[in-house]
């Protein structure tokens, strides 16, 4: 765990952990890559690399066979039947959700994992089960539920507090929703919205910090400590 002292300025970044100095400025928000340490094979392959590539052209294979496969009766999503590890997750077909009270009913385009998720899957918190697994996500309304004002099918979203976001389509509460604009992607749009809410309101709400203050951020990694370093 890296932990570093930032000194506070009019910009949203000063310092690093690699020992930035103030004077180099605020640079552009960047997420750290996650590919593993890259590996030479004998016939010169970048392990790491090849093997990151092949997740995204399954993955691409996965987004692809769901957008043509989808029917208006069924949809797929991953949940559980029982508590445990990864191996409990199910990819299965469930019925299409409908929108209720203050609810929307969006097409996913992007999850947000979260750890708490490890803790639901796991028991260590009640849950009714079957239950599709996740809460964050991003994607397009498809419908609005009884009571629901500000937006309209087709609107680009993200938002926390779904009834289960590993899915095709989940419903998501309106008051805990948010437009993105058209210039943000999806995978962005989710996966600034917890972490940034929980960053913005640490700085701002729980103690308003000023120019010239300092502050003590335990690790800059993660997504909230590297918004807040950034």
């Amino acid at each position: 765990m890296r932990e570093a002292v930032f000194k506070t300025s009019p910009c949203s970044f000063v310092g690093s952990a690699e020992g930035r100095s103030p004077s180099e400025g605020c640079p552009p928000l960047v997420f750290q890559n996650p590919l593993p340490s890259m590996k030479q094979q004998g016939d010169g392959r970048n392990i790491g690399r090849s093997r990151a590539l092949a997740v995204r052209k399954r993955s691409a294979q996965n987004v692809e066979y769901a957008r043509t496969h989808h029917t208006e009766e069924q949809l797929k999503a991953i949940r559980y039947t029982e508590f445990g590890g990864p191996e409990v997750l199910k990819l299965e077909d469930v019925p299409d959700p409908v929108a209720g009270e203050g609810q929307l009913l969006v097409r996913v385009r992007a999850v947000g994992l979260n750890f708490i998720e490890t803790y639901q899957r796991s028991g260590a918190y009640e849950a009714t089960l079957p239950r599709i697994l996740g809460g964050e996500a991003s994607g397009e309304v498809v419908e609005l539920g009884p009571g629901v004002t500000g937006f309209a099918p087709g609107d680009r979203v993200a938002f926390n507090g779904s009834t289960g976001s590993y899915a095709e389509m989940t419903l998501a509460p309106a008051k805990a929703t948010v437009k993105l604009a058209d210039d943000v992607p999806f995978d962005k749009g989710v996966a600034l919205y917890l972490q940034g809410i929980t960053a913005h309101a640490l700085c701002t709400d729980v103690y308003p910090i000023r120019p010239g203050q300092w502050c003590l951020v335990h690790a800059a990694a993660g997504g909230v400590g590297l918004l807040l370093t950034q």
